[in-house]
């Protein structure tokens, strides 16, 4: 049931929220090696050889060797089978080639495989190496920041998918050698300066919780309070295409958009994200890590692709469609950025026990993961807000989003979020990630008003946060998974028990309304004329638009428009175009000021032009606004949640 919103203009707003979907990987304490105990040195250490000139075959080739300490009789090896920042549990060992040992003398020993994964080398007293190479992981499954990548214009990895280690030896300092081709450049947060080929990390955990990127991309960087920090952007404008389909590829050919790089410029940008940076200093006080990095892949915006981000404690990937570079702030890339960096303190600083002391084999279930997201997604914007960076209509709007996604959907965005977080790390699609988003956000600006109507204002979200980072983050002790309630009450002084059993163990409807008005909002609703286009279509690999659903009563409908028509441009703009494109059919506004539209569609190999007046019905618009009259409490909890504490 739609509620009276076009259906259309609701799938272009689900489409923006899929682009900005963050993910987060749940981890558990280890167990214990299965291999004898290694006492290693002061000085031990263990040494990473990556080879990525192999860009004809996309095959990293890494050598292992461990440094000043003397291995037992046999060892396990392992790649891990997931990724800190990642969800799903993918076993990346599947893509290692070729694992062998190299011994003092010069000879290869072969391991057994024990698990998909896990290896057992025996006689490793003698091993002076471990090699391997890694294929490129381009699964439909993973999300661009999850990958490996290696071609001829750049290398891309997430860590976890290099670097496999020994049992026992995790907490080992490491250092990792790339050799790369003469045009590459080399980034990552572990670089010793920057493009240095040599990288060092304190331990495998740091290790591969930073991702690396090689070649040929933009670099800037900057520093804010005293901390470096890069931006780096790869842009990608290429085109599939489809060999069977030469009329459509024939147009792209003569497109100059895709015979040279976009002109995107990082300015705006490189400005909002140095803003970002300070905005999350004003709340927190600090910059905890030693550098960060921010990983740009940017490509022309396609209806099907799979955008995402991945966090890292000193790093953030982003893999997104481009947009108009002078207005970074006004996109969702400034929302997608300010989340991602809210996760260097919720959780790579504030943490469950399950969610530290990772075992990279086996997977692990945490209560808590809509803490970790949905209280991140809150303060996305709102920290930008509390700052000056964004409006604070921006922030108004984006929590509305949630609040129609919730709406269009009760039953399944009413799962109860400790269930929801405990199976994350076996999801089977994006569907089951939507429900700790959505309904994750509204809870945690639900909790931050319950915390400060109970206290008189003394004590809200931002309060926990920090105390929570002077207790747990700055000291290194994570909370028992099962103890968030308790916690949030002794803090406190409040008692949210009733509040926690009913939305978050539970699964009672959110009344987020009332929550709204609690804080000196309101949800207002008006009907309005919209244009009811009333058509969808889908990409191929090639780039072209087949039209695949018309409603009856649309626009498409009464100007002819079939199921299968490869749309070739509407009002002119071109399917090449693609992000100009796109909003012509995902978005209603494009069409407010307007009586008539024009579609070019190839029908039967046959170009046709279809004509006729856009059609209009009454839909319902929502806004969060500003009570207009309120009362001294909801004044105050209005005020100080968009203030800095």
């Amino acid at each position: 049931m739609n509620k009276g919103r076009d259906f259309f203009r609701v799938k272009a707003e689900l489409f923006a929220f899929f682009a900005i979907l963050m993910f987060f990987a749940s981890g558990c304490q280890s167990s214990a090696p299965s291999t004898a105990s290694v006492q290693p040195s002061p000085a031990a250490r263990v040494l990473y050889q990556v080879d990525a000139t192999d860009t004809t075959h996309g095959l990293y080739r890494v050598s292992l060797s461990v440094e000043n300490l003397s291995l037992p009789h046999e060892i396990k090896f392992s790649m891990p089978s997931w990724a800190p920042g990642a969800y799903e549990f993918f076993q990346f060992g599947k893509y290692v080639q070729n694992l062998r040992a190299i011994t003092t003398s010069g000879d290869e020993i072969f391991p057994t495989e024990i698990e998909t994964g896990s290896w057992l080398f025996q006689d490793a007293d003698e091993i002076k190496s471990i090699c391997y190479s890694v294929a490129e992981t381009q699964s439909s499954q993973l999300f661009w920041p999850e990958k490996t990548i290696l071609n001829g214009r750049y290398g891309y990895a997430n860590s976890t998918n290099v670097f496999g280690y020994i049992w026992g030896l995790k907490a080992l300092p490491c250092q990792v050698i790339f050799s790369v081709p003469d045009s590459f450049q080399v980034a990552s947060p572990l670089e010793t300066s920057p493009n240095s080929k040599i990288c060092l990390a304190k331990n495998y955990d740091e290790l591969v919780d930073s991702p690396f990127i090689l070649g040929k991309y933009e670099r800037h960087d900057f520093f804010v309070q005293g901390k470096p920090h890069s931006l780096i952007l790869l842009i990608d404008s290429t085109v599939k295409r489809d060999p069977s389909l030469e009329i459509v590829n024939s147009i792209f050919d003569k497109n100059e958009l895709y015979k040279k790089r976009f002109s995107f410029r990082a300015d705006s940008l490189l400005a909002v994200t140095k803003e970002i940076v300070q905005a999350h200093y004003n709340f927190y006080k600090e910059l905890p890590y030693e550098k960060y990095i921010f990983i740009h892949h940017l490509t022309p915006m396609r209806y099907s692709e799979m955008y995402g981000a991945l966090e890292h404690r000193q790093a953030s990937a982003y893999h997104l469609p481009l947009f108009n570079w002078e207005k970074a702030r006004q996109h969702q890339i400034t929302s997608t950025v300010s989340h991602e960096f809210f996760h260097v303190w919720n959780p790579k600083k504030i943490f469950s026990d399950r969610l530290t002391a990772f075992d990279y084999q086996a997977k692990c279930h945490t209560k808590n993961m809509w803490f970790v997201e949905g209280v991140t997604d809150y303060y996305a914007d709102l920290l930008l807000v509390k700052s000056g960076v964004i409006p604070k209509e921006l922030f108004f709007a984006n929590l509305l989003q949630r609040y129609q996604y919730w709406e269009l959907d009760k039953d399944d965005y009413d799962a109860n979020l400790e269930k929801l977080s405990l199976e994350i790390a076996s999801i089977e699609s994006l569907d089951e990630i939507l429900p700790l988003y959505v309904k994750g956000t509204l809870v945690a600006m639900m909790l931050d008003v319950e915390l400060r109507l109970q206290t008189k204002n003394r004590f809200g979200l931002d309060s926990l946060m920090l105390t929570m980072n002077k207790i747990y983050g700055n000291t290194g002790k994570a909370f028992q998974d099962d103890s968030l309630m308790t916690i949030i009450n002794r803090l406190s002084g409040a008692d949210v028990s009733a509040f926690y059993e009913k939305y978050i163990s539970g699964t009672a409807p959110i009344p987020f309304d009332k929550y709204l008005y609690k804080a000196g909002l309101l949800l207002n609703r008006s009907v309005s004329e919209k244009p009811f286009m009333g058509f969808s279509a889908s990409p191929d690999s090639a780039g072209a638009f087949f039209a695949d659903y018309v409603s009856e009563g649309s626009t498409a409908q009464e100007i002819g428009l079939k199921p299968d028509d490869i749309i070739l441009s509407i009002n002119q703009v071109k399917a090449e175009n693609s992000a100009d494109f796109l909003r012509q059919f995902l978005s209603a506004e494009v069409y407010q000021n307007k009586k008539d539209i024009s579609v070019t569609v190839l029908r039967k190999g046959m170009s046709k032009v279809l004509k006729g007046k856009i059609v209009w019905r009454k839909a319902i618009d929502d806004a969060i606004v500003p009570f207009p009259d309120p009362i001294k409490s909801q004044k105050d909890i209005y005020k100080s949640i968009l203030s800095l504490p």
